[in-house]
């Protein structure tokens, strides 16, 4: 019998700046997998795959990094990353790289997990 292993669920508070956050979404943008990166960003959650899609069937064949779940800022919380779903084979720390990348910020100076 076969265990397919399941994705780690981490539950974080990465608290962004406000410059930080908008960095965040827009660099998941523009660094589509549509158009040669890594991220697909829809609702309030990150995709990171391990290669940009080839074609529109690539969900099918790649491999998925993980998912950075963030909470959009309010009047009492500030821009949140809340919430970490890394994918058999990879580790929260390409995750954090990740974050860092989009954020703008060193991902040295970022919470370890």
């Amino acid at each position: 019998m076969t265990v397919l292993e399941r994705p780690t669920v981490l539950r974080v508070a990465i608290a962004l700046t406000d410059r930080e956050f908008k960095q965040l979404l827009d660099r998941a943008r523009a660094e589509d997998v549509h158009t040669g990166g890594v991220y697909d960003l829809r609702g309030a959650v990150i995709t990171v795959w391990e290669r940009p899609w080839a074609d529109t069937d690539a969900w099918k064949y790649l491999g998925r990094v993980g998912e950075i779940h963030y909470q959009h800022p309010s009047a009492d919380v500030p821009p949140t990353v809340r919430r970490l779903v890394v994918m058999p084979g990879h580790g929260a720390d390409e995750l954090v790289r990740h974050i860092g990348h989009l954020s703008g910020r060193d991902h040295r100076r970022l919470p370890e997990l």
